[in-house]
């Protein structure tokens, strides 16, 4: 006993030592870099450091912060490489400050275990040292700048970082439920932004995402956390929290529309339908509500969104393309043009480095994910890719079992298996698995799913807390 004291004061000693240096840099940063950077830099620095201390302290607290900052925190222009923008988010340090916090917390407390085990790890670690090999020899010979590379690479990097530390932070399922709170909480105030900009954008967007947004990403986001509140109504059997989903659900629907993202409209049927296949609570219920709104859909939809669907299959559009299937024809407008025709673009790269492609970023964006990945990383670096997305719909399959009679689990993994295959379909109109706004909520919910398990076993009294 006298010797675990001695070492529990040893690590308090260090931990307030790292804290009063911390605090001296703070006040450096502050006297020294006021006057010689832009306004917003020093507030972001000390805004860093501060939450370096709450993850090194409170990593819970952190990670809600990063949660809530996920959708709803601005972004700044840096500069241009090889006519390329590039942005920095506040998310983006934010991961990174918070990671370093969580390394600086196993140290002190000698923490044992860098990774949890999980089935993702390794298709995860080798997808992404094909992708930085790929690179490498692609901007050897040319064919991708280095420095765009970097940057691209350091989102891949962001995504897995979040996934691990999830992973390796979760210790309760009463973690998860709180987390999952700020998640529908977030994905409310965004939805509560798009409303409000209805009336003055042709479509909606997230915040902070310039004069133009990004529509077909909030599509993306949005059907993702739809699936998430629809799995968690489905196995909620108190009518109170019953009505709060059904509340956040309605709250989803008008701004999911009024994003006029095709492709996403498109995945919602086939997330409904893994919604349907797979669950066993309030089958009819759902079934009921979908044909509902398939018969309503005239009447319901409002003119915009109507004109969209209508708008694919115009002719004589500038742009528009005729195509042939099963000796019919119909035609495509522009964009849904360039959606088909970026699997030719791809193909015709392919086929002249077949085997790791030309690394990332190879070429301008094509709004396709699979296109982009065989064109990046060829026929090596997409087979790892659907081995990685096969696992991970594997990982949510299995926690949907093995969680069988409790409610919050079987929810949480229904929905998020639903909403990743939805966003395996959305990813055909767009490259949705290399979006900030949507793979972070995604891994955090990745890693939620696939914790599960293992915590209820560990703390079965705890599970229906």
């Amino acid at each position: 006993m006298r010797d675990n004291d001695m070492a529990s004061n040893s690590g308090q000693t260090r931990l307030s030592g790292i804290i009063y240096i911390l605090l001296l840099v703070i006040f450096l940063i502050i006297g020294v870099m006021v006057y010689k950077l832009p306004p917003y830099l020093p507030v972001l620095i000390i805004i860093s450091l501060s939450l370096f201390l709450v993850a090194l302290l409170k990593p819970d607290l952190a990670l809600i912060i990063l949660i809530l900052a996920m959708l709803l925190s601005p972004e700044f222009y840096l500069g241009a490489i090889t006519g390329r923008s590039v942005t920095f988010r506040f998310d983006d340090a934010l991961i990174f400050v918070i990671f370093f916090g969580w390394l600086a917390r196993i140290a002190i407390n000698k923490e044992t275990g860098l990774l949890q085990p999980t089935s993702l790890n390794t298709p995860i670690i080798l997808y992404f040292t094909v992708s930085v090999v790929a690179s490498l020899l692609g901007a050897l010979e040319g064919n991708v700048k280095l420095q765009q590379s970097f940057f691209y690479l350091l989102k891949y990097v962001e995504y897995y970082i979040l996934f691990f530390m999830v992973t390796n932070n979760l210790r309760s399922v009463k973690q998860s439920k709180i987390f999952v709170f700020f998640l529908l909480l977030t994905c409310v105030a965004v939805c509560l932004y798009a409303w409000l900009n209805v009336q003055h954008l042709a479509r909606v967007s997230a915040p902070f995402e310039g004069k133009t947004g990004e529509a077909n990403t909030l599509g993306g986001y949005l059907l993702l956390m739809m699936s998430l509140a629809l799995g968690l109504f489905l196995y909620e059997t108190a009518w109170k929290r019953q009505l709060l989903l059904l509340g956040v659900i309605s709250c989803i629907i008008p701004p999911f529309l009024f994003t006029l993202s095709r492709g996403a409209w498109i995945a919602f049927f086939p997330m409904c339908l893994t919604l349907v296949l797979l669950t066993r609570r309030k089958k009819g219920m759902l079934l009921l509500a979908l044909l509902s709104l398939f018969l309503l859909m005239p009447v319901l939809f409002p003119r915009q969104v109507q004109e969209r669907i209508a708008q694919t299959f115009i002719k004589d559009v500038p742009g528009s393309q005729q195509y042939a299937v099963l000796g019919k024809k119909f035609t495509l407008d522009q964009s849904a043009v360039s959606r088909v025709e970026s699997w030719t673009y791809a193909f015709n790269k392919w086929v002249k480095r077949p085997f790791l492609g030309y690394g990332v970023p190879a070429g301008s964006v094509v709004d396709n994910q699979y296109a982009r990945v065989i064109r990046e990383v060829g026929t090596i670096g997409f087979a790892i890719y659907l081995w990685l997305m096969f696992r991970i719909y594997r990982a949510g399959k299995q926690t949907f079992i093995l969680t069988k009679g409790d409610n919050f689990a079987q929810g949480l993994s229904l929905g998020f298996i639903a909403g990743f295959v939805g966003l395996l379909f959305h990813a055909f109109s767009a490259e949705s698995f290399i979006l900030i706004r949507i793979m972070e909520p995604f891994w955090f919910m990745a890693a939620m799913v696939i914790a599960l398990p293992k915590l209820m076993a560990e703390s079965p009294e705890g599970a229906h807390a």
